[in-house]
């Protein structure tokens, strides 16, 4: 559970932090604006809670929105590895890993760490919007991440790749 004490003033946000979201430390900005800091914390602790408790919602989302294929479909415009048979193909990305299509959901999802979370008041819902940023090891994209909104009720569209 996150606390006021847990952040501090910044340059680009009103706020940041640091919170432990599927075990690594992960910078959250808070943009108060419309809202207090105390106000929102619940909000805020309710969504770290609901990403903690449910990886596997965030990688269906991810998954449905056809990022997985999206991931395949970049990992096979890279340069071919000299292991690369018919049967496992295999690529070498950018950042020098090795990956072998296909792409299982479970590497996929393995794959996937925090980048930051951005978060802001929504006047409208009286409840916080969040953008999250995911990013993949081995690095499918090319030094891109996934953007996701979120809200505190769990709600999850996938927005594409930024960067």
């Amino acid at each position: 559970m996150m606390e006021i004490k847990d952040f501090t003033p910044s340059e680009i946000f009103s706020v940041e932090g640091d919170t432990l979201i599927w075990g690594e430390k992960v910078g959250i900005g808070v943009d108060c604006d419309g809202s207090s800091l105390e106000n929102m914390l619940p909000m805020i602790n309710k969504l770290i809670e609901f990403i903690n408790s449910n990886k596997g919602a965030v990688v269906k989302a991810l998954v449905d929105d056809g990022m997985l294929e999206l991931a395949e479909d970049w990992a096979s415009s890279a340069e071919e590895a000299e292991d690369s048979t018919e049967e496992h193909e295999c690529y070498i990305m950018e950042d020098g890993s090795k990956v072998y299509l296909p792409i299982t959901e479970e590497d996929f999802a393995a794959s996937l760490h925090f980048d930051g979370i951005s978060v802001y008041y929504d006047d409208d819902n009286d409840d916080i919007s969040a953008s999250v940023y995911l990013v993949c090891q081995p690095d499918y994209f090319a030094y891109h991440c996934i953007e996701i909104f979120m809200d505190s009720k769990g709600n999850i569209d996938v927005n594409g790749l930024a960067g």
